[in-house]
């Protein structure tokens, strides 16, 4: 019975952290990424890293459908 009470805990000690890693990391994003985005005025329309389109230059737009 102890054994498992602390099988218990360890896991909920383990998905607090799980949660408090995926906050620290929510927050890095938005401060990293979407922060300048939306300080620039663009929309998410207008963010293209280069991964799959290559790098745009401006005045161009990435070749495929816009959705």
């Amino acid at each position: 019975m102890d054994q498992d009470r602390k099988k218990l805990i360890s896991n909920e000690q383990a998905k607090l952290t799980a949660t408090y890693v995926n906050g620290i990391a929510i927050a890095i994003f938005a401060v990293g990424c979407l922060a300048p985005m939306i300080a620039a005025g663009g929309t998410i329309d207008d963010f293209d890293p280069g991964l799959a389109t290559g790098p745009c230059t401006s005045g161009s737009t990435p070749p495929g459908p816009r959705l």
